[in-house]
């Protein structure tokens, strides 16, 4: 064997570990590492699952922000979240709005349990005075 077929075989490793190392962390980079989950169900005070609820998840110092609508069962979930500090808020017609600041630390999901008050009725009470019949 020449020098020249010695170089060809001691390269072609080489190329192929190069290669896997420039390759390996854009392939780990679209798997989301480091982002975390929050997910929860959201009910009325009498425990009776809210479909349709509407949830946020907004940091108003980045911009970012998720939306997502309670199912059937009252349950949500929004993942893939970068770790840092948040502000949910849940809203649903006829009940108050529900807020929570959580922060997203790790990629073990967090669990809410979200329950909404329904939404207190104004009464307004108009008195009149007459001046007559008072004696």
């Amino acid at each position: 064997m020449n020098s020249r077929g010695i170089c060809r075989r001691s390269i072609t490793p080489v190329l192929a570990a190069v290669s896997l190392v420039l390759w390996w962390p854009t392939r780990a980079g679209a798997q989301s590492l480091g982002a975390g989950t929050l997910k929860g169900i959201v009910t009325d005070a009498t425990g009776a699952a809210l479909p349709s609820a509407s949830i946020e998840l907004a940091n108003t110092l980045t911009g970012y922000s998720r939306q997502a609508q309670s199912g059937s069962d009252g349950s949500f979930a929004l993942q893939d979240i970068p770790q840092n500090s948040y502000v949910v808020r849940v809203k649903r017609e006829r009940f108050q709005t529900w807020t929570q600041s959580v922060a997203v630390r790790t990629t073990v999901p967090i669990d809410l349990k979200v329950q909404l008050a329904v939404a207190g009725q104004q009464l307004s009470v108009t008195v009149v005075a007459r001046p007559d019949g008072l004696l």
